[in-house]
């Protein structure tokens, strides 16, 4: 059987032989499921139930984990009875085949479960009851209807650009059927700010019951909150309300009047929701001084308590007027207890006051309404019937179908009306007359889509906005390509389906197209020489980079002074967790292409970008697995001395590409105790250095050309992270297991893949990449020929390698492997949509530990020159590792590197172990390794060889 339901409907029951015609009622353009329960055998409990004249029964359709129950009436005593499902749009499955129905028995306040069976095309059978003392002969035949009656009758979703048209049962997702898209937004931690850490919890979809005016439906997705608790004054939720399945109106004439209305206003505009506390706020209006409205100031908003009426005034929340109609006997204490988030109430009082001085008298009660308002205070309550999992509320959901029951009674069946497109100009096109007329009164929004039609040919050839952009705003004299104006501009027109704006593309290109080092791009050419700073005599400080506006790209803010990055540090733990903050797929200030990472990772890329939660699950390994104590030390060392061996290594070494290798088998043991490595080492040096570049130079193209070009570099990728997932799964599969089990990791795959991802991450931009980068970078200053940069670096440095630490620290300090920390105060459209731009919306801040580790106010007027320093300074001054980004409340959000102590337990045995005076360079001097620039990689790769004299 696969008779295809448009919808599946009320719930009869009627007498009748089994296997006679229809019993369901005639003229309805609705496919039917008749389930005959036939006779019943050797049931009868302490109240005489099949003796009972009136018993009530109920049965519940139960699809694809959702449990719709349909109340059936009276069964009387005799058996030959049949339930009938008619078009029940809760449902809305296509096929029959599959569901299954449960009979409950709720006389006397009882439920009782009869039993379950399942329905598979015309069937009988016996059901046998739970606690088997007796059995039920079941039947089921399906009643065909015409498909196009029922679509004729009931639409299902109906799209007319702008516009959507759909059954109220639609709202939630899952009634929707495949391949339409559910037409109101889901407000949920993934697409709004975390409001819920400052108690205000507006996930989900809202239903304004009892509201007067043909407006159903509300959602929050979307809202941006000014501050993330009440101790930095009133929160401001500011919500896009008028973009597409953010609100819904009936379909009725008053209904289509305020959609085609709402239309003169901008799709950006913003509904400001101000709170005082977690119970009571305001939401703007601008009827408060029209005439023969005067609102009572902005529309009040109460959550409902107990106590709300005592706390906030009888007129605004009224705590014994909320009760459920879908819940029978539940009293609005009772809502209030079991869901206490769930309900508030938005009253609209008008100014007394203000209509006692009116003069102008009532048209339809000019006595009776004299000098009082001509409109009833009316008062609706906002209740969430969707939750942020896009599952049913437990009790508003059933209330708000029977609330939109169609004509035939079919809960949910009543239509609703939606925007599904931002286009303003479409939306106004469409409000036909209404839009005229708003527009005629001068009261529309500022769009002037006339023009936009009427624009000359040659404005749509492509590239005519970037060059009006590059005349009109950036080739100004003296200011060329340099003010905010300009590239603001460029960010909106240069756009050839590169992933990041022209403004911070261009900042971040000129380090690799220009040579410019770190101090000049973040703090001007004036004082590169000295690290970017200056002495103030006046103030006896040192000045000039402690912040960077608008770097790299608009909107960005860099930090360089050491004290403000410590103290920002410490902060972003706690906000992190608490939402205040987001975090994306960035690596320093590289903010790098996701094509790259699986798609089993949600949110797609490092785990740096991942959610708290997930954060929450991998963080313990890591702490774990790269803390390095004494007896890891000495092991180090062992490894380390083997590895530079001439046993090993007889001839030459390679640095980078040698040092890489050691320290990724050393870290591949550490999480994979006695696994044979199945990742060639060779590959995967070439992939990791390839990775790093590729990643982020791939920004500038569109993701179809990144795949076609580099599509082999991201297979050997995801091979390697398949490679390491395999072995998550022998080594900690059922550790995962049980975290999957609370979706701690939700919305990746599972956590197996969520900690494959972390492993691959420290493999290949960690400690992997970092690691390897301070060691090469202190071998260079101890073998190249320096002399070009003066006393910036020692000439002829002999190593200490009885106390190796301060000169690997210095390595660190000098040549930052780790240039910076970002987040967005503000996120980006990322956030809310995985298609949307990385950086579009954002306000970024990155906190730039490359120069606070040469901040002259903690290191001195030398600190732009490389001194090995005493080992205490590193340990109070060295912030490469984000020492300072840990706060105990939340331990497993720590931003501070997992892997300090077996990094600097590397470094201190390489060098420990490094006879320096067994190499020399591949070409017998030191000019192949001289070149130094102040961005990473800071020196070119370059070979070692064993002396002559040596061999």
């Amino acid at each position: 059987m696969a008779t295809m339901m448009r919808a599946l409907a009320p719930l009869c029951l009627v007498a009748g032989a089994a296997g006679a015609g229809s019993p369901c009622p005639t003229g309805r353009a609705y496919p039917s499921v008749e389930v005959h329960l036939n006779r019943a055998y050797g049931y009868e409990d302490a109240d005489g139930w099949w003796n009972n004249p009136d018993p009530y029964v109920d049965a519940v359709l139960n699809s694809e984990a959702r449990r719709t129950a349909v109340h059936g009436g009276t069964m009387h005593a005799a058996f030959d009875h049949v339930f009938c499902f008619q078009g029940m749009v809760s449902v809305q499955a296509y096929q029959v085949d599959g569901m299954t129905f449960t009979l409950l028995d709720e006389d006397h306040g009882k439920d009782d479960h009869l039993g379950t069976f399942r329905l598979a095309g015309a069937a009988t059978g016996d059901l046998t009851l739970r606690d088997g003392s007796a059995r039920l002969d079941v039947s089921v035949r399906v009643v065909p209807a015409s498909d196009a009656a029922a679509v004729a009758l009931h639409p299902d979703y109906e799209e007319a650009d702008p516009v959507v048209y759909y059954p109220a049962s639609y709202v939630l997702g899952a009634n929707v059927p495949a391949g339409k898209t559910p037409p109101m937004a889901v407000g949920s931690s993934a697409n709004m700010d975390n409001a819920k850490a400052a108690g205000l919890d507006f996930e989900g979809i809202w239903w304004m019951s009892d509201n007067p005016v043909a407006e159903e439906l509300v959602s929050f997705a979307g809202a941006r909150m000014n501050a993330t608790s009440f101790a930095q004054g009133p929160i401001d939720l500011a919500v896009p309300m008028a973009r597409a399945g953010m609100w819904s109106w009936l379909t009725d004439t008053v209904g289509d009047i305020l959609r085609r209305y709402y239309s003169t206003g901008s799709p950006d505009d913003l509904k400001h929701f101000t709170f005082e506390s977690t119970e009571r706020g305001s939401i703007s209006t601008g009827l408060t001084n029209v005439p023969l409205v005067w609102v009572k100031d902005n529309f009040p908003f109460v959550k409902y308590s107990h106590d709300c009426d005592e706390k906030y005034g009888s007129e605004y929340c009224n705590p014994t007027k909320c009760a459920s109609t879908s819940a029978p006997g539940t009293t609005c204490a009772d809502l209030i207890d079991q869901y206490p988030d769930d309900m508030w109430s938005r009253p609209t009082v008008f100014d007394k006051e203000r209509w006692a001085a009116n003069k102008v008298p009532c048209p339809w009660a000019p006595i009776s309404n004299w000098g009082r308002p001509w409109w009833p205070d009316t008062t609706y309550t906002l209740k969430r019937i969707v939750m942020a999992d896009g599952s049913p509320h437990p009790v508003f959901w059933n209330e708000w179908l029977e609330h939109t029951k169609d004509k035939n009674g079919a809960p949910g069946g009543k239509m609703l009306q939606s925007y599904m497109s931002n286009d303003w100009c479409e939306r106004m096109d469409a409000a036909g007359w209404v839009s005229s007329l708003v527009d005629a009164l001068g009261m529309g929004g500022d769009v002037d889509c006339t023009a936009q039609e009427e624009a000359p040919w040659w404005t749509r050839i492509p590239g005519y906005a970037l060059t009006e952009c590059v005349t009109g705003e950036c080739l100004t004299w003296p200011n060329v390509f340099s003010t905010g104006e300009c590239w603001q501009c460029l960010d909106k027109t240069a756009n050839f389906g590169q992933q990041l704006p022209a403004s911070y593309m261009t900042d971040m290109l000129q380090f690799p197209v220009t040579g410019k080092g770190y101090a000049e791009g973040w703090c001007g050419a004036e004082d590169a020489a000295t690290g970017g700073w200056h002495f103030n005599a006046t103030t006896g400080a040192y000045e000039g980079c402690a912040t960077t506006e608008d770097f790299p790209g608009m909107g960005s803010t860099s930090v360089q002074l050491w004290a403000t990055v410590k103290a920002k540090m410490q902060e972003m733990v706690g906000r992190f967790a608490e939402g205040e903050i987001w975090r994306g797929n960035e690596l320093g200030f590289i903010i790098s292409n996701e094509v790259f990472w699986p798609e089993e990772l949600q949110p797609r890329g490092v785990l740096l970008g991942a959610s708290p939660s997930q954060h929450g699950v991998v963080r313990p390994y890591l702490d774990e697995w790269f803390t390095c104590d004494a007896a890891c030390a000495a092991g180090l060392t062992e490894s380390a001395r083997q590895w530079q061996s001439e046993g090993a290594r007889p001839e030459k070494m390679a640095i980078q590409a040698d040092v890489k290798k050691w320290v990724f088998v050393e870290n591949f043991k550490r999480v994979f105790p006695g696994a044979q490595n199945p990742i060639d080492l060779d590959e995967f040096v070439e992939n990791q250095g390839s990775m790093t570049t590729l990643s982020t130079i791939t920004q500038l193209l569109p993701d179809r050309v990144t795949t076609a070009l580099f599509g082999g570099k991201i297979g050997v990728f995801r091979a390697n992270y398949e490679k390491v997932l395999n072995l998550v799964q022998v080594y900690y599969g059922a550790e995962m297991a049980e975290k999957d089990a609370v979706k701690a990791c939700a919305p990746s795959k599972s956590c197996a893949h969520q900690l494959a991802g972390g492993i691959v991450d420290a493999l290949y931009f960690a400690g992997g990449l970092s690691v390897p980068s301070a060691i090469s970078t202190g071998m260079w200053v101890l073998y190249a020929d320096t002399s070009a940069y003066g006393d910036m670096f020692p000439q002829d440095l002999q190593l200490d390698r009885q106390d190796p630490v301060p000169f690997f620290y210095e390595s660190m300090r000098f040549f930052a492997p780790v240039v910076g920390l970002p987040w967005w105060e503000q996120a980006p459209a990322r956030k809310f949509d995985e298609a949307a731009s990385q950086y579009d919306g954002g306000v970024r801040r990155v906190l730039n530990m490359a120069l606070a580790n040469k901040d002259p106010n903690v290191w001195g007027g030398d600190a732009h020159k490389f001194r090995v320093r005493p080992e205490a300074e590193y340990h109070e001054y060295f912030v490469g590792f984000a020492e300072h980004a840990v706060d105990a409340d939340y331990p497993m959000q720590s931003r501070k590197c997992p892997g300090k102590t077996l990094a600097v337990a590397m470094g201190a045995a390489w060098f420990g172990e490094l006879e320096q005076m067994a190499w020399v360079p591949a070409d017998g001097g030191k000019k192949a390794a001289s070149k130094y620039e102040e961005k990473v990689p800071f020196v070119e790769e370059f070979t070692l060889t064993r002396p002559a004299w040596r061999r």
